[in-house]
């Protein structure tokens, strides 16, 4: 069934009208649906909810909402503290880990971040609600405001959750990390371009980082935060 992303849409709500062009010209160019077929609404949240159109013009598109269901969500937050990368390989980082399940992403500058632009926020948000529609899932991952890392660490120095920091000059592997209770949250945070200086890792150690690394070899920035991911989900037995 197609699906699309419509955060505006609320618990009972019975009826809904759509005047974003954007959404109107992928529902009737891209799904090509007209009245009388049916279709699910994701919230962003978790919630699904299914629907008929009415009615399908230039201007709007209306939808009876039939049904609504609540998706069973992965218990863990998993949760990307992410270097600002060159070039498109953010949206590939923010793809690939919100089909990866990620719930949030702190987009970061680092002492030897290269891009500084903060500007792309808007549109990592819709690469995340677009992997999210492709890949199935029904949380699209909240993405943070652009943010420096030095100012961001100390904000999770009391988090009772386990914090990963993937360092490419670590010798502990990620499993060495032990755990007896499933944990509620997991933080981990992946190198920019030009590495971590000596200083962001002992101030993420500070905060309660474990500092880990990815194993032989060094990989790209956007590898590795994907890897990294894969890496915890299966560690934690979330896969």
């Amino acid at each position: 069934m197609p699906r699309i992303i419509y955060p505006g849409i609320s618990i009972n709500q019975k009826e809904v009208k759509i005047t974003s062009a954007e959404l109107i010209k992928y529902i009737r160019n891209v799904l090509r649906l007209k009245p009388g077929e049916v279709l699910e609404l994701l919230d962003g949240r978790g919630t699904i909810y299914s629907g008929t159109i009415r009615s399908v013009s230039k201007a709007a598109i209306e939808i009876s909402i039939s049904d609504q269901r609540k998706e069973r969500q992965q218990g863990t937050a998993l949760v990307l503290i992410q270097p600002l990368l060159k070039g498109d390989k953010m949206d590939l980082v923010v793809q690939k880990c919100t089909e990866l399940g990620v719930t949030e992403i702190y987009p970061v500058t680092t002492e030897r971040t290269i891009p500084r632009t903060t500007r792309k926020l808007h549109h990592w948000r819709r690469v995340a609600e677009e992997a999210t529609r492709q890949s199935g899932r029904t949380i699209v991952p909240e993405i943070h405001e652009v943010t420096d890392l030095r100012e961001l660490l100390p904000r999770f120095s009391g988090m009772d959750c386990v914090k990963i920091v993937f360092y490419e000059h670590a010798t502990a592997l990620l499993r060495s990390i032990s755990y007896d209770r499933m944990p509620e949250k997991i933080l981990y945070l992946t190198g920019p371009e030009g590495g971590f200086t000596d200083r962001e890792i002992k101030e993420a150690e500070a905060a309660g980082f474990r500092v880990v690394s990815l194993g032989g070899g060094i990989l790209r920035a956007e590898t590795a935060s994907i890897v990294s991911l894969a890496l915890i989900k299966y560690h934690f037995g979330l896969m």
